[in-house]
């Protein structure tokens, strides 16, 4: 039995949101000769979906209005929140509407080491219509707030699990916290003192906000060094460690596999701590392995390239799944085994290329584009249900 916030139409411009109450069955299903994976993504508990319910009822209005598709708009709402929303970020003319939760109700009790440092608004677009470009989002903290780190972030109500999902952020020198948004939902800039934090990932690096978002879900931890931690961004991955990446965000890893025996001629060499990630990867027909005169092996310590990351990736999908639209000036030199892959991931926005339209297949991926890769597949895979 689940509970799900459903949104119900009640008159033009105007729904009402609701708990309604699913049984569920689970089955497991062959896909094109592979186990489907298991959805092990959380339910919400019955007490905060309670809360999430309530807060429907304890919302202030606080901006209504039209926005013209081809016009460039700035909507402020409750002296400290504002939108930016570039000309073509709509792709017609749309409502928005933004309101202020007036009581959390207890919410954040049931989240240890998480302090809210603004209100939480809900920002609706009518009429399911989605941004087609980011929206930039900005909330004034104040003047003692301009510590640029992983600490304070923008963070989304995972109303489906009851959970805060890490969005990012950046500060600038005047309090303002900043953040490129793809779609509307109930946000607030919370300041997590739980979160560790790495020596090595400045405020203006670029892959900041995914390594935090992923060190929230506790998927990477990095290294220990000294009393502080590094993430060691730029080092490229092994086969293994995006293998545990990817199955510790698909919680695969909790899953019983000891009874999975790899086919690798390599699997003594595989590393004690990778195994429990490679065991459910080969059983839910993520990993093949590399073939090398006629001997198929994990690979486990080898640098993984882009191609492979993303047919592994890509195998998680449903198989039947086809891209929009060929992707990459370089296509023809990406291997056939993950060319639908990478085009399907790419219509996810998943991966982006280079500024050059190139793909660029065997070069060697790194730690920090892993985490950026993972990080936008969970919240696409999230946007999808």
């Amino acid at each position: 039995k689940a509970f799900v916030m459903a949104e119900f139409g009640v008159t033009e411009g105007f729904t009402h949101t609701d708990a309604v109450v699913l049984n569920i069955e689970e089955k497991t299903v062959e896909q094109g000769g592979r186990t489907a994976i298991p959805d092990t993504s959380a339910r919400c508990p019955e007490d905060i979906l309670k809360i999430i319910t309530a807060m429907e009822q304890n919302m202030t209005d606080l901006f209504t209005g039209r926005i013209q598709p081809n016009s460039p708009a700035v909507v402020n709402a409750d002296g400290m929140l504002s939108l930016s929303i570039p000309a073509g970020a709509l792709p017609s003319a749309a409502d928005i509407a933004i309101r202020r939760v007036t009581d959390t109700g207890g919410l954040m009790g049931w989240f240890p080491g998480l302090r809210l440092l603004s209100p939480v608004y809900d920002i609706k677009l009518a009429n399911g219509i989605k941004p087609v470009l980011p929206v930039t989002v900005n909330f004034r903290l104040g003047a003692g707030y301009t510590a640029d780190n992983g600490n304070i972030a923008f963070y989304k109500l995972d109303e489906e699990t009851g959970a805060w999902e890490y969005i990012g952020g950046s500060i600038d020198i005047n309090g303002v916290i900043s953040v490129r948004l793809s779609g509307f939902s109930k946000y607030a800039v919370i300041e997590n003192s739980d979160l560790r934090l790495f020596k090595d990932i400045t405020p203006g690096r670029w892959s900041k906000d995914p390594i935090y978002s992923l060190t929230y879900l506790k998927i990477v931890e990095g290294e220990e060094q000294r009393g502080t931690y590094c993430f060691y961004p730029e080092r490229n991955i092994t086969r293994a460690e995006f293998i545990k990446m990817l199955c510790a965000s698909l919680d695969l890893d909790k899953l019983d596999t000891n009874d999975v025996k790899l086919p690798f001629s390599d699997t003594a060499r595989i590393p004690g701590w990778a195994a429990g990630y490679i065991r459910p990867a080969y059983k839910y027909g993520l990993v093949e392995g590399r073939t090398d005169n006629g001997r198929v092996l994990a690979d486990a310590d080898k640098n993984i390239t882009r191609e492979e990351a993303c047919a592994i990736l890509g195998r998680t999908l449903d198989i039947s799944a086809r891209p929009g639209r060929a992707y990459f000036s370089d296509r023809s030199s990406i291997s056939e085994y993950a060319l639908n892959y990478i085009d399907v991931l790419a219509d996810m926005g998943v991966v982006n290329g280079n500024t050059d339209n190139t793909f660029r297949p065997g070069s060697l991926l790194t730690r920090e584009e892993a985490a950026a890769i993972i990080d936008r597949y969970l919240k696409a895979r999230q946007a999808r249900k």
